[in-house]
């Protein structure tokens, strides 16, 4: 678990740090979704971990936004 833990918070501070690339923010975004989706379906830490380490993003599918996701990562466009 204390693994799990490093990776997660890693995660999180690559999708907090505004200075980074949007494309690595969203990255990061979705890696934390899907240990969170892993981790909802069983209540097990193996199971979020091993889903973080085999997430993969689909090439092909490119950085679209799906729903729910951060679109402006703390720019609001309407100030």
């Amino acid at each position: 678990m204390k693994n799990l833990e490093l990776l997660i918070v890693n995660q999180q501070i690559i999708y907090s740090d505004n200075t980074l690339a949007l494309q690595e923010r969203q990255i990061a975004e979705r890696t934390i979704d899907i240990t969170r989706d892993a981790f909802k379906e069983n209540e097990s830490y193996c199971d979020a971990q091993q889903a973080m380490e085999a997430y993969a993003r689909e090439k092909d599918k490119g950085l679209r936004l799906n729903k729910g996701q951060d679109n402006h990562f703390g720019r609001n466009q309407h100030k």
